[in-house]
């Protein structure tokens, strides 16, 4: 429904603006002094949107419109919904903001009340056209099944773990002294590289098992919710930040072994995640904010539990992914959720 209510708008001369949420769109249309947005809402069923979320991205489009000078900004919210108890407790009161069911395509919150620019009768004429419903389904169904992106960052991070893993077994220790995090090669001697290369190293097989079945779990999800290069940036900003924080907890011990792993960014995808699950409040997915909190307490205290962890490394990778992705999500809603 979502497409095709997007090639109706445009059809009637509205311009899409892309947006930073893939449950939004938004759609406008200006006329000399003012200007109509039609902001659509993709309410799914396992999807929970609060009325504060609701309100500040409407906020956040008047904003928009209002830098450009725009005196009259008009907004229309469609809900395209598939459970109408949660979409009617988002609609409240707005009159207008309207309920589309997905069930039944009709328009269902706009009965009685004012027209929004001729917009009710051509939407509830464009909803009725159950032909172009059964044909565009059949379509969707076909098209859309395998467009799902494949997670091309994480499996080759993935592979290279595992291939420099093999080198390794091949090389001795070499590639250990070249490349490990220590103290002494990195503060001392400027081998600031380290911060970069030690997490791509393994100091066994069950270290590498343990690391690499963790990454393909969060990290095929997080690539999947954020997008290639900026999981990929995460990643490794997760990673040197643990690895910063290991060489100032080594700083501090007389005899410093070094550090080796890709904890220190996996750590750090638990840091996004925890970003991502506060802001879609308190929920992404399956995934709840008391879950995620208790993985990450637990992963903590298993590492001061276990011996021979650079827990220092997962505290920092923490803190750095979800400072990381925090900034990162603070500097996209300050300049809008909405962009051209």
């Amino acid at each position: 429904m979502k497409q095709e209510l997007a090639n109706f708008l445009k059809a009637k001369g509205f311009i899409e603006i892309h947006s930073s949420l893939p449950e939004f769109s938004f759609y406008f249309h200006i006329e000399n002094q003012y200007v109509n947005v039609i902001h659509v809402v993709d309410y799914k069923k396992d999807l929970y949107i609060a009325r504060d979320q609701f309100d500040s991205i409407k906020g956040k489009i008047y904003q928009f419109f209002e830098e450009k000078n725009i005196p009259q900004i008009h907004i229309l919210s469609l809900i395209l919904a598939s459970d109408l108890t949660k979409a009617k407790d988002l609609k409240d009161d707005d009159r207008f903001c309207w309920i589309v069911s997905k069930e039944s395509k009709d328009l269902l919150s706009a009965q009685g009340v004012e027209d929004f620019y001729g917009m009710k009768a051509a939407l509830q004429q464009f909803l009725s056209n159950t032909e172009q419903w059964l044909v565009s389904e059949e379509v969707t169904e076909v098209v859309n099944t395998p467009k799902k992106p494949i997670p091309f960052v994480n499996i080759s991070l993935v592979t290279l773990n595992v291939l420099i893993f093999i080198i390794c077994t091949f090389t001795g220790d070499l590639l250990y002294n070249k490349y490990m995090l220590r103290f002494q090669e990195v503060v001392i001697q400027g081998e600031y590289f380290r911060l970069f290369t030690s997490l791509f190293l393994h100091a066994g097989s069950q270290h590498l098992i343990n690391n690499m079945m963790i990454l393909l779990f969060l990290g095929n999800m997080l690539e999947d919710q954020i997008g290639h290069y900026l999981y990929l940036l995460l990643y490794l900003i997760s990673g040197i930040g643990g690895g910063i924080l290991s060489l100032v907890y080594q700083g501090f011990l007389i005899e410093a072994s070094g550090s080796v792993g890709a904890s220190g960014s996996i750590f750090g995808l638990l840091g996004i995640l925890l970003v991502l699950v506060l802001a879609h409040k308190g929920r992404l997915e399956h995934i709840s904010l008391s879950r995620i909190s208790i993985v990450i307490l637990f992963s903590i205290y298993s590492g001061f539990t276990s011996s021979n962890i650079d827990n220092a490394a997962h505290i920092g990778g923490l803190l750095t992914g979800f400072l990381a992705t925090g900034l990162f999500y603070l500097l996209k809603m300050g300049k809008g959720m909405v962009r051209k």
